[in-house]
């Protein structure tokens, strides 16, 4: 005997042919030439649908181009770590250099007799 097992949507995932009678919800008897291409089973009836389109599977290039794409977002995003790491060294070196300019400024207005500075 000629079987369809089905889902619970009611969509064919097996065609079987079997030695005996089955008893079960999910398995209705077919005639053998019946042709289950684009059936589902609802309500006790079988009923024609269209297959919704697969989605293409990615070739090994694609896979590839992916992978790519990935590392040079990570590499960028480790640029703009180190980018905002170098931007506050060269602040503090800023602010630094400004400091020491200030106090020689000072000890050169004092040098040349220029007063009292405030340091």
């Amino acid at each position: 005997m000629r079987y369809a097992q089905i889902n619970k949507d009611g969509f064919v995932i097996s065609d079987s042919h079997l030695s005996g009678e089955v008893t079960a919800d999910d398995m209705v008897p077919l005639e053998e030439d019946f042709d289950l291409s684009n059936k589902r089973y609802v309500d006790g009836q079988w009923e024609d649908y269209v297959p919704e389109p697969a989605e293409p599977e990615p070739d090994a290039q694609d896979v590839v181009q992916a992978q790519m794409l990935l590392n040079q977002a990570d590499i960028i995003a480790k640029q703009q770590e180190q980018d905002v790491v170098l931007a506050e060294m060269l602040l503090q070196q800023s602010v630094k250099q400004q400091e020491q300019d200030e106090v020689l400024a000072a000890i050169l207005l004092n040098q040349m007799g220029g007063g009292e500075a405030d340091v």
